[in-house]
């Protein structure tokens, strides 16, 4: 489903959208899988609050870079709110960690049906069933367990597979 997220801040130097690189899964030298949920490349960005704050990303987490201001455009773009959600992203994007179960995202395979993956900040509230994550008999805490499908995701955020935006401006 196509929607259009609000305006998006990217904290970075020397920002070429025309360069987004594509995201790969996270392997060793071997080609095995690593334990990692985050991938390599894509666009990281987080939702605008204001010219003080920048997002919740960077009230959590200070960053010498300057900050662009992106106006997204209607995009395909998997959005995770819910238990539903990630049940939904690991049954058909799904990636085995080490001890071979789907817990963490083909990156590869969702980028070639959408344009990004956003987390809402609401995966973040007490009493989540994102941010405490019932899998495999086990309760996965976002920030705690090396399994959860969104470790090292730590406020809301979006990650972007292609150029999806009608401008793009720096602000400081």
């Amino acid at each position: 489903m196509k929607i259009k997220l609000d305006t998006q801040l990217h904290v970075g130097r020397n920002l070429n959208l025309s360069k987004i690189k594509s995201v790969k899964n996270p392997t060793d030298d071997t080609g095995k899988s690593k334990d990692v949920a985050k991938p390599y490349g894509g666009f990281w960005t987080s939702t605008y609050i204001n010219k003080e704050e920048g997002s919740d990303f960077l009230k959590s987490y200070v960053m010498d870079g300057d900050w662009y201001i992106l106006e997204p455009l209607e995009a395909d773009i998997f959005v995770v709110e819910t238990f539903s959600d990630i049940n939904h992203l690991l049954s058909n994007y799904g990636r085995q960690n080490l001890i071979e179960q789907n817990t963490f995202i083909d990156f590869e395979k969702l980028s070639e049906k959408f344009d990004a993956l956003h987390l809402k900040s609401s995966c973040f509230d007490y009493g989540s069933p994102v941010k405490n994550l019932i899998l495999y008999g086990r309760t996965l805490e976002i920030h705690n367990s090396q399994h959860h499908p969104f470790h090292q995701w730590r406020t809301e955020s979006t990650l972007w597979f292609t150029d999806k935006f009608a401008s793009c401006v720096k602000v400081r």
